[in-house]
């Protein structure tokens, strides 16, 4: 990026959407689920943008649904990228917690 563009020197992240919570958190690990925006419906690419990083209020940790079966798909490189559906752990700090209940 040149030097006298207006974004030059400023800390930029990209990030992917996800749906809003379900209504009530899941009954078995009372953790609410999100699932991943994508263009297209469920195969599609995910939706993104790149914002401030001072725009950003605080990160989150997300666990994947692993579902009843194994994916033969699933590796390390890809373990975010094929999921649909994920758990908000609200239970990695007392903010989230408090920000989520």
């Amino acid at each position: 990026m040149e030097p006298t563009h207006a974004l030059y020197g400023v800390p930029l992240v990209y990030v992917q959407w996800f749906s809003k919570f379900q209504d009530s958190p899941s009954k078995s690990i009372d953790m609410f689920k999100v699932h991943r925006l994508l263009t297209g419906g469920d195969r599609g690419s995910p939706i993104g943008d790149v914002i401030c990083l001072d725009t950003v209020a605080r990160f989150i940790q997300l666990i994947p649904e692993f579902g009843k079966k194994k994916r033969t798909n699933w590796e390390s490189t890809n373990s975010m990228d094929v999921p649909y559906s994920y758990f908000v752990n609200s239970f990695a700090d007392k903010e989230i917690f408090q920000a989520v209940y």
